[in-house]
């Protein structure tokens, strides 16, 4: 619940490795890139109230999961490879 800065890159991580994220409400940036995350797991990011630095690049996310996310109050967010509509 104190997580502030978490890099997860490469690490292989599924939607259900990441169960409880949502929790983490302080924190403020994250980096998922290269793992096989999907929208579920970007929709309980939305819920992370503090996160504003976000990289999502190479997962499977796609625009549905973007647009869940709230944009407006992210000062860096990555969504490189994504199929985005």
């Amino acid at each position: 619940k104190n997580l502030v800065d978490l890099n997860l890159s490469s690490m292989g991580l599924h939607d259900v490795d990441l169960d409880g994220i949502e929790q983490a409400q302080k924190l403020r940036r994250l980096v998922l890139d290269m793992n096989p995350v999907t929208n579920v797991t970007i929709k309980k990011l939305a819920k992370c109230a503090a996160l504003n630095r976000i990289s999502l690049g190479k997962t499977k996310a796609d625009g549905e999961g973007i647009k869940s996310l709230n944009q407006a109050k992210f000062v860096l967010a990555s969504f490189s490879n994504l199929n985005v509509t």
